[in-house]
């Protein structure tokens, strides 16, 4: 598998941890006039859109800074939540493995901004060139910058983040996936691993053969 361009000079810049793996924006209305119910059931499933009540759930790792989490956002996840995500099938958990990147977005998450911030990010994070351009968007989209930079600067969320990164990197191992096949973004549906962009009819059909068991 191609190995992804994770743009080195913002890693560099902002101390990212994209984890050294390879692999767009998807607006919050897919669907004109229909936005997303965030919901909840723990810290470390915090980031969810979709039916709370959905038959099954699918965790997506992925990075801001990584191309192909990119071009699956612009391209293929906009029909895969029109699909499955709005019709209730499906409920998706987010799980950024980027440290200053998803710390960043789990503060615009304290403010119930994730979704706002998320789109944002990805627009904009190959513009970053040092922090405090993570606190200009959060201003940008209506965040008091002021209470995101007191999250972001405490390193509140880094434990979390960590431990997302390592749930990945079991996962990995769990699901056999070879070191070449390592990446991001990652989707675990059920009781299986894909790995890299995909095309909609592999997601999709992993899906349904999930919501068929």
């Amino acid at each position: 598998m191609k190995k992804p361009n994770t743009q080195t000079i913002i890693i560099i810049a902002l101390g990212l941890v994209v984890v050294g793996f390879a692999f767009n924006e998807w607006g919050r209305e897919i669907i004109p006039g229909i936005k997303y119910r965030l919901i909840g059931e723990s810290e470390k499933d915090r980031l969810q859109i979709g039916d709370a009540n959905a038959k099954i759930g699918i965790i997506e790792y992925y990075s801001y800074a990584c191309e192909y989490c990119r071009e699956f956002e612009s391209g293929i996840r906009p029909e895969i939540n029109k699909d499955y995500v709005l019709s209730g099938k499906v409920r998706w958990i987010f799980r950024p493995i980027d440290s200053n990147l998803g710390s960043a977005v789990l503060c615009a998450d304290d403010q119930g901004k994730f979704l706002e911030y998320h789109d944002y990010l990805f627009e904009k994070a190959p513009d970053i060139k040092e922090e405090e351009d993570l606190k200009t968007f959060a201003k940008n989209i209506g965040i008091d910058e002021e209470i995101f930079w007191q999250c972001y600067s405490s390193g509140k969320y880094e434990t979390l983040i960590t431990g997302w990164y390592n749930d990945l990197v079991l996962g990995f191992k769990k699901y056999k996936i070879s070191e070449g096949e390592q990446g991001t973004p990652a989707f675990l549906i059920g009781d299986k691993m894909i790995t890299g962009i995909q095309p909609y009819n592999v997601i999709a059909g992993t899906i349904e053969g999930e919501l068929a068991k």
